[in-house]
C-alpha cells in the first residue's frame, strides 16, 4: 500500500485515491492532506467532506453534498471524493465516484474493508 501522503500529494484528477488508507485518520489529518473540502454536510452526528477532481476550469455548482453525475459522465468530473467521519472525528468510509466503460463507479472503503462497484447498483 503506498504512503498517505505521497498518494494525496498527487491527488490529480487522474491519481488513484484506492490505496489511501482513510478509515480511521482525522479530520486534520485529511485537511492536511487534501486541504479544505469543496462542501460539507452534517446528519446524525456524522459529517462530510467532499472533494472534486475536474478538468480545469469546471466546477459542479451544486453547494450540497452530492455526486455530479452530468459532470462525470460528460467527463468534466473525473473524480469525486466523499468522506464521512463519525461522531469521535475520524473517517467512518471513504467513497470515489468515477467512470469506467460508460458507467459511473463507486469505490467505497469502511473498517470492514473495500467494495467497487456501479453506483447505482441496489
Amino acid at each position: 500500500m503506498r504512503n498517505f501522503s505521497l498518494v494525496l500529494a498527487a491527488s490529480t484528477p487522474d491519481a488513484s485515491l484506492k490505496d489511501v488508507p482513510f478509515v480511521g485518520k482525522t479530520m486534520d489529518d485529511i485537511r492536511a492532506r487534501l486541504g479544505e473540502p469543496k462542501t460539507t454536510g452534517k446528519a446524525g452526528g456524522t459529517a462530510t467532506w467532499q472533494y472534486d477532481f475536474a478538468k480545469e476550469g469546471y466546477r459542479y455548482p451544486e453547494k450540497a453534498v452530492s455526486v455530479d453525475v452530468q459532470g462525470l459522465s460528460n467527463g468534466s468530473m473525473k473524480e469525486q471524493l466523499f468522506v464521512t467521519f463519525g461522531e469521535d472525528g475520524t473517517v467512518q468510509s471513504a467513497s470515489l465516484y468515477y467512470m469506467a466503460d460508460g458507467e459511473i463507479m463507486e469505490y467505497r472503503v469502511t473498517e470492514d474493508g473495500a467494495v467497487e462497484e456501479p453506483a447505482g447498483r441496489d
